[in-house]
């Protein structure tokens, strides 16, 4: 964000309000290829560019932005904050998590800012990631990290989801729902019990 990391303490007060409102904030990578730090922007003008930038972009965004906040220490001085990985895929998560909480053990200690847990720690205690509907390795995922901080995204209208079937038929929850490997139980809490723990939804099932 020009130049500016999220964890940087320009931030704090916008950290300090998010907590206080006790809304969730959503994570979403930018669109925009022009601007300076947005990773598919170094394909630009290449062959194949837009297939490595859309395939790369989204997760890796996401990845960064959870590095961010937890080896950074928004989450170690926020611990009411609730955060949301979306539209990036889930697949990352476990292997991210793992290189995460590796990378801190190492080289932890050492840093400018120390933080109390391990970054996977962070994760499981304030923060949720989206699923595709059409995701194919959600069953790994699930048995990586359990079904407890997964929600669902359709990534209404983007090209990256099922648009424009994800309007026809509720074709995007028909999809998901016919994932194998996962059980119906999984599913109902990725479809409904975290979303609404997320955003603090009640009586409304």
């Amino acid at each position: 964000m020009g130049g500016r990391h999220i964890h940087d303490p320009e931030f704090e007060p916008l950290w300090d309000a998010i907590e206080e409102l006790e809304v969730p904030v959503g994570f979403h990578p930018t669109g925009q290829s022009s601007l300076r730090d947005d990773i598919a922007r170094r394909y630009l003008d290449h062959p194949n560019g837009r297939v490595i930038g859309v395939a790369g972009r989204n997760p890796m965004e996401l990845m960064l932005a959870f590095a961010s906040v937890a080896a950074g220490g928004v989450l170690e001085r926020h611990p009411g904050l609730r955060c949301a990985f979306l539209e990036g895929t889930c697949g990352w998560l476990p292997w991210w998590l793992w290189r995460l909480d590796e990378a801190w053990e190492k080289f932890g200690p050492g840093s400018e800012v120390q933080v109390s847990q391990l970054p996977s720690q962070y994760f499981f205690r304030q923060c949720y990631v989206a699923t595709d509907a059409d995701e194919k390795v959600l069953k790994q995922v699930v048995e990586a990290v359990g079904d407890d901080n997964i929600v669902v995204s359709t990534d209404y209208p983007h090209s990256d989801g099922l648009f424009p079937h994800a309007i026809e038929e509720s074709h995007a929850i028909e999809e998901f729902v016919a994932i194998e490997g996962v059980s119906d139980k999984t599913k109902a809490k990725i479809l409904w019990d975290n979303c609404a723990r997320l955003y603090k939804l009640s009586g409304l099932r």
